[in-house]
């Protein structure tokens, strides 16, 4: 009896290495897969922008969710790899991620396929990581005219308008600041990091925070050092067990609570919005002066459509009190283009009911997947047409 229970015990053990094992490779493909942007070389520094496209590139990209080719022109913005007899009309999109096309290929973006609707020649002007602020800069330096210009708007642009990026990982780029009632652009022509010290010197001290919390902060760094363990953890976050553990610090902040992830903060978003403000009556000045129309594209929050995600909110809401703000930070950047006479397409219901039939993002990325951006060149399509 005592030899079958110490084989049952040595075979759970087995299973639950080789398990560990699995999971804790599988991890780390993932996290080497999710860093693709920095090993694909795909853009470059500029001095005006702090980064822009690598021109003419042709190359394939993998993530974590999908093996994608990336094509560039000469200024390296992605081509839409269309072969389409142009009706002498232009379409300029500004962007960030959602607009240069993650996870899809060429003739597969937004530009691609409102290409093809309208036979106007779209240029792709998104770039990964730029927030209002350097789309605006990117429309005053192109010397070219087109007859409609189409800002894409995401909530983090709110977090990029607001930042410089010289105190933490990303690379660093200008920003703008309110100054004499009017614009003041800073950081330019883009500099350099901040040596270490000085970023750390913004850390907390947790020297005196007592003999319990070093023991909890110990015990947990252990225990998410096992791959198992955040597996566990990713469901135990939405329920009141994980909440006990979040007390008693042997369990990370939930994810979505994450300051990357609480892109609205109420006190965080007061002054990017006044900046959001400004920028709105630069661009549709610059769109004035080369007689284009002017649309706003509110890319809706998977928060906002997707059921599960929506579902988890409610969860965190209820257990720890969390309110990530997104429909409320949203309806203030469209009565900013409301007050400026700016049209703007804000999909939210549409989005949530696309999204019920079929997935309009990627899975774990969460970007527009070929579904939601030929959703998106639709609604485009619609409302410069009507």
């Amino acid at each position: 009896m005592k030899k079958k229970i110490v084989i049952l015990i040595i075979s759970i053990a087995i299973v639950f290495v080789f398990i560990e094992m699995f999971f804790s490779i599988l991890f780390l493909v993932q996290e080497n897969l999710n860093n693709w942007q920095e090993d694909s070389n795909v853009y470059v520094f500029d001095p005006l922008l702090g980064w822009r496209g690598n021109s003419n590139i042709s190359k394939y990209i993998r993530n974590f969710e999908k093996k994608f080719k990336v094509d560039s022109d000469s200024f390296g913005f992605r081509e839409n790899s269309n072969n389409v007899l142009f009706n002498n009309k232009k379409i300029f999109i500004f962007g960030d991620s959602f607009v240069w096309g993650v996870g899809v290929d060429n003739d597969k973006t937004i530009s691609a396929f409102l290409e093809r609707m309208t036979n106007y020649e779209v240029k792709n002007y998104g770039m990964i990581g730029y927030g209002t602020d350097q789309e605006y800069l990117l429309l005053r330096s192109i010397n070219d005219n087109s007859n409609v210009i189409i800002i894409m708007f995401y909530i983090n642009d709110l977090r990029d308008i607001d930042n410089d990026n010289i105190n933490n990982p990303y690379p660093c780029k200008p920003k703008f600041i309110v100054k004499s009632d009017s614009l003041f652009l800073t950081n330019y022509p883009v500099g350099v990091k901040k040596n270490n010290t000085e970023i750390k010197n913004k850390f907390v001290d947790i020297r005196n925070l007592g003999w319990k919390y070093h023991v909890s902060n110990l015990l947990k760094k252990m225990l998410y050092k096992s791959a198992i363990y955040r597996i566990i953890i990713s469901y135990l976050q939405y329920t009141s067990f994980g909440k006990w553990l979040y007390k008693k610090n042997l369990m990370e902040i939930p994810e979505f609570m994450t300051p990357e992830w609480d892109l609205a903060n109420k006190e965080q978003i007061k002054y990017p919005l006044i900046i959001f403000d400004f920028l709105v009556s630069k661009i549709k000045k610059e769109s004035e002066k080369r007689n284009a129309q002017l649309l706003f594209f509110i890319i809706p929050h998977e928060f906002q459509y997707q059921k599960s995600l929506k579902d988890k909110m409610l969860k965190l809401n209820k257990l720890y009190g969390y309110e990530n703000n997104i429909d409320e930070t949203m309806d203030m950047v469209s009565k900013i283009l409301e007050m400026k006479s700016v049209k703007y397409i804000y999909p939210i219901k549409k989005f949530e009911d696309e999204d019920n039939k079929a997935p309009l993002t990627f899975r774990f990325d969460k970007h527009l997947n070929e579904r939601g951006n030929k959703l998106v060149a639709d609604l485009i399509l619609k409302e410069i047409t009507e």
